[in-house]
């Protein structure tokens, strides 16, 4: 058995990060915790790791703001201001998204797991939160939680231009 030196640890270490954007999934604890060499280095082919779950939310998160900026300026600059187009178009095309990847996600379990924390938590986390109000909303209703449903869609209303209203008083009391 090979047992693992700092050194080997570094270089693991190092081969660990450069994986991570190539899509290997491995566990950076049981890959620095394992005292067998080839046994660590199997970790590099198999395995999950919370540390990816973050990268991969991360790399969908920066997209989906970029996305939302390119979006956002291109549907304003084409359809003018006054109507809030560019929110109201990304807003429909996340719900659109939303629905689709987390729909064929949840039928196809032999897809990679990192497709649900890249697309509908990073990207349309990052896109839009309205489509994430849209879905859960929607899955209430086919449960038949109208109550719920109606309640969740009322408050967040309400409440929500009570937030923003609050915001802006704060805002105006600030030096």
């Amino acid at each position: 058995m090979d047992c693992l030196s700092a050194e080997d640890i570094g270089t693991l270490r190092l081969l660990y990060e450069a994986c991570i954007p190539a899509g290997v999934l491995l566990s950076k604890a049981d890959l620095l915790a394992e005292g067998d060499l080839h046994r660590a280095m199997r970790y590099l082919k198999q395995g999950d790791s919370e540390l990816q779950k973050y990268f991969y939310i991360a790399l969908g998160g920066s997209l989906g703001s970029i996305a939302r900026y390119w979006v956002g300026t291109a549907i304003a600059g084409r359809l003018g201001t006054r109507f809030p187009y560019g929110t109201f178009v990304i807003n429909v095309t996340a719900c659109v998204i939303i629905g689709f990847s987390l729909e064929l996600l949840g039928h196809h379990v032999e897809y990679n797991p990192a497709w649900r924390y890249l697309i509908p938590t990073g990207f349309i986390g990052a896109y839009s939160t309205f489509s994430t109000f849209e879905w859960e909303t929607y899955a209430n209703l086919r449960l038949g939680a109208f109550l719920i449903a109606g309640s969740y869609v009322g408050l967040s209303l309400l409440l929500g231009l009570i937030g923003v209203w609050c915001g802006v008083l704060l805002a105006r009391l600030a030096p």
